[in-house]
């Protein structure tokens, strides 16, 4: 077997499969630096990025001009909580590539983790010529933040619902620049966005891509930060910023109204998402959280077909909403009626964060750039409380460490 189809295994998440064929591949040769990448790729998709590194340094040494070797190098590092290193893996990856845009977003992420936020946002410009992340070209020029002077700007929301919700703050800014926004963006969230875009028209994306005639120029949604020179102590934080709509808020009122401490939980992120093995955790890890005097337990989760609600926390809920999310709206209605979310790193921490509301979300050692290193709070969101991994892997000293504050705050 090639190394391509090996690559095509890791490609379809059959990681032990890729491993075992890399194995065989390198007691034939164990020079086969191909080989070698594709064992460190199949090991991080494990969840073994110290094991991925070894791999990568050693195709590295067998040939330090192949910028796929580097550019795991660098993922590697990033896993293993090295965002600075993981960053010069990346320029030496983008250095030694005839396609150097990849390279460059990953550097990007481990610049904004490593909080070198000028550098950063400058590089994550380049995600814009990644073509798997599906970013629509226009006939249009792209606005680089000049006075619009009446022009018309189309702002083109981007990525996932939280990247759309966490950078939905910036609209309010547009407004300053003389001409008039339209932002195009899934229907799902036009209910939420009302409050941030006063003087701005929302337009849903699943009707297709604008006419070019509708719009003098555009911009990406998450470009904004960079157009916008963002700092850490520059983010817009006043919240909320966003609201579920008012019908909505009235008819969770009374099946919400009860006594004690009220609590939505969320376990689990999109299956297919590339770090979801490290991001979410199963259900049952949250079952010291029933042991808790006068806490209301609402589970949030919505997909439940790769980890499934435990019998024992299903036995202690207070209720299961997950049927019944139908929609960011609902959602943002139960939330409103909730004293605290407790979630893994999915776009309900966005949206609690966005509401205003006590939101603690659950991280892996190596989190999702937004969340920087270390600190227990975040500039994005006043209201948020972050509780890491010390161990990477290591969900029960979170749960633990979780359960002791809930248990002390509670009212």
């Amino acid at each position: 077997m090639s190394g391509k189809d090996v690559a095509a295994l890791i490609d379809a998440r059959q990681f032990k499969a890729a491993l075992s064929l890399c194995e065989r591949q390198l007691e034939a040769n164990p020079a086969d630096f191909i080989a070698l990448i594709n064992k460190g790729s199949a090991q991080l998709g494990m969840g073994d990025p110290a094991l991925a590194r070894r791999s990568f340094n050693r195709a590295i040494n067998e040939d330090p001009t192949i910028a796929s070797a580097w550019d795991g190098l660098g993922k590697a590092q990033y896993e293993l909580g090295d965002p600075t290193a993981a960053a010069k893996a990346f320029r030496t990856a983008a250095n030694l590539s005839e396609n150097p845009a990849l390279s460059r977003y990953h550097r990007s992420l481990a610049l904004l983790l490593a909080g070198r936020f000028e550098e950063g946002w400058a590089e994550y410009e380049e995600r814009i010529n990644v073509p798997a992340l599906g970013h629509r070209r226009y006939d249009k020029p792209r606005w680089t933040g000049e006075p619009l002077n009446g022009k018309r700007l189309l702002v083109v929301a981007e990525q996932g619902y939280g990247d759309m919700i966490q950078f939905a703050r910036y609209l309010p800014w547009l407004t300053r620049f003389g001409g008039s926004v339209t932002l195009e963006a899934p229907a799902t969230l036009i209910p939420l966005l009302q409050p941030v875009a006063d003087d701005i028209t929302l337009v849903p994306s699943d009707d297709g891509p604008r006419p070019d005639s509708e719009f003098d120029c555009y911009i990406y949604l998450m470009s904004l930060s960079h157009i916008l020179g963002t700092t850490e102590t520059s983010i817009p934080a006043e919240i909320p910023y966003i609201a579920a709509p008012p019908d909505r808020i009235e008819a969770w009122q009374s099946e919400l109204d009860v006594p004690g401490f009220k609590v939505g939980i969320a376990w689990a992120g999109r299956p297919t998402h590339p770090q979801d093995a490290q991001r979410s955790m199963n259900s049952a890890l949250l079952e010291p959280l029933t042991e808790i005097d006068n806490v209301h337990l609402f589970s949030l989760q919505k997909d439940k077909t790769t980890r499934p609600l435990s019998a024992e926390l299903s036995n202690h809920l207070s209720a299961d909403f997950g049927p019944q999310l139908t929609s960011f709206a609902e959602t943002a209605a139960i939330i409103t009626h909730l004293d605290l979310v407790i979630t893994v790193d999915t776009s309900l921490a966005h949206l609690a964060g966005a509401l205003g509301k006590p939101v603690w979300i659950l991280l892996p050692y190596a989190p999702d750039w937004r969340w920087l290193l270390q600190q227990e709070g975040t500039p994005w969101y006043p209201t948020m409380r972050l509780l890491r991994q010390k161990i990477a892997g290591d969900w029960e000293n979170v749960v633990t460490e979780m359960r002791a504050v809930l248990a002390t705050t509670r009212t």
